[in-house]
């Protein structure tokens, strides 16, 4: 039997992350917690819930976004472990129309090829980590394991008219029993 929980991402330049299925929640940069719908085999916490990506001037891009939370399982769940998979990045910044002739700020939507690590290493698209074991055991048998999303960004470019950058993560979390 396998319990799966998403956990997801969006950006909003900078990003969110929300559980899904039976969980959704919502984390991230400029957004906060929209759900506590959490599964009783698996719970997804975050320590908190609004970061910020500064837009660095002198390296053409936006900071790191770190985001770090934790799993609980309590053990009635009976998983010894569980596995991640990167289910969604799609990022993109759009130009804002201050004209006009908003039309030919259409035809400039460009992807971000946003570099997203799980705890150090780089995952793509479709990436499954291995089964991992929960880290840790409280006295109640809740099992914990503690894990740190980065977004890196590439160069963004300045231009002659206004962006507006955005993009989603999703990862989906399942414990294997």
């Amino acid at each position: 039997m396998i319990a799966v929980n998403k956990f997801f991402l969006p950006l909003l330049f900078v990003g969110a992350i929300a559980s899904a299925a039976p969980i959704h929640k919502t984390v991230g940069v400029k957004t906060v917690i929209i759900g506590n719908h959490d599964s009783d085999a698996l719970k997804i916490i975050a320590d908190k819930y609004v970061f910020a990506a500064v837009y660095q001037d002198e390296k053409g891009t936006f900071g790191d976004v770190n985001i770090p939370f934790s799993l609980a399982s309590p053990k009635e769940a009976i998983a010894e472990e569980y596995a991640i998979t990167l289910s969604e990045s799609k990022h993109q910044c759009n130009p804002i129309a201050v004209s006009h002739d908003a039309s030919r700020y259409v035809e400039n939507v460009e992807p971000l090829f946003v570099d997203f690590f799980l705890d150090g290493e780089l995952m793509q698209k479709g990436d499954e980590g291995e089964n991992t074991p929960f880290q840790t055991v409280d006295d109640d048998g809740t099992r914990w394991s503690r894990h740190l999303i980065r977004l890196s960004y590439p160069a963004i470019s300045q231009k002659s008219y206004k962006q507006d950058c955005s993009g989603i993560v999703a990862i989906e979390v399942s414990l294997v029993i």
